[in-house]
């Protein structure tokens, strides 16, 4: 099925995803929790952008740093240990729930928690319910805040962060616009940790590799960063979703960004039909199975020129 012969109502959709380093933070007592301030600020931007009459889906990442606030835990455990990060999550997701709910209320929403899990984007009966629970939970006013359920699926821990779930979301949706909250101001010309000179890329194109950073492609324990949120941003291209990749501060602005007045990196979409949800759940496939060959970059960059050479020859 493709995303867009069914239509959220009432106005443009999009897509607010916020990544772990965006939303943890380092509490009173030491652990790592969830930052209300910026929770907070989220609210108030999609409390704003619903005003104006778009409808809003969060994506959020920040279960395993609740959990670890629970546990009174100062360092994340290594990829490695997989179920304990697992066990976080579940453990942190009442948490992470909690304070969507108390922030979200202080400005008169209501919100509902959704927790798919990338193989439910692939299962077309499921996929149909997701859709038509996602319209009804908007059709209720009410806000879906989705987290991938770590309970039963870690890959979101080890490639994506939550990217890869948010186009996803909006690929099945058929939403316009997606932003990525990040610590950086988008997409950087280089890693500002190691580069003072790095400069932030405002119009992303067509990707190549010099784009990805090598040394997470080839860690085992890379979860989201530059890499994820280039795959995210492409995807969404090829799907008609309009891709805003920001820093976190700016989520007060979520109308600001959609509507193109605040610099940050943005991929324009390359066409304006969808991209069959199958078609990009076959790439993404790729992407959490080592030994498939679409988990290398220029696997990824083969497989969507395919795509588009369909789209040109139609």
């Amino acid at each position: 099925m493709n995303g867009k012969e069914v239509t959220i109502p009432q106005g443009p959709l999009i897509i607010a995803k916020v990544g772990s380093n965006a939303i943890a933070a380092t509490l009173d007592d030491g652990s790592q929790g969830v930052d209300s301030a910026r929770v907070a600020d989220l609210a108030r931007g999609v409390a704003a952008a619903r005003k104006k009459g778009y409808r809003v889906i969060v994506v959020t990442s920040g279960a395993v740093a609740a959990g670890m606030h629970q546990l009174g835990m100062a360092i994340r455990p290594g990829i490695d240990e997989s179920n304990m990060l697992s066990a976080l999550s579940a453990i942190g997701q009442a948490q992470l729930m909690q304070e969507y709910s108390q922030q979200f209320a202080l400005l008169g929403m209501k919100v509902a928690q959704a927790l798919p899990t990338l193989d439910n984007f692939h299962q077309t009966v499921v996929r149909d319910h997701m859709l038509e629970t996602i319209k009804g939970i908007l059709e209720n006013d009410c806000v879906p805040v989705v987290n991938e359920n770590d309970f039963t699926s870690y890959s979101e821990m080890r490639f994506g962060d939550n990217d890869i779930i948010a186009v996803l979301v909006g690929i099945l949706c058929g939403a316009e616009h997606l932003v990525l909250f990040t610590v950086e101001n988008g997409i950087m010309s280089a890693n500002p940790r190691h580069n003072p000179n790095a400069k932030l890329v405002e119009e992303i194109g067509e990707l190549v590799p010099e784009m990805f950073d090598d040394a997470q492609e080839n860690s085992a324990a890379g979860s989201g960063g530059v890499n994820s949120k280039l795959f995210a941003g492409d995807l969404g291209r090829y799907s008609g979703i309009q891709t805003a990749v920001t820093h976190v501060d700016c989520a007060p602005d979520l109308v600001s960004i959609v509507e193109g007045r605040t610099q940050c990196s943005r991929f324009y979409p390359e066409n304006k039909e969808s991209m069959p949800i199958e078609f990009a759940w076959d790439i993404v496939l790729g992407r959490i199975q080592r030994d498939d060959p679409f988990f290398t970059v220029a696997g990824y960059l083969n497989k969507i020129e395919s795509f588009g050479s369909i789209e040109r020859n139609q």
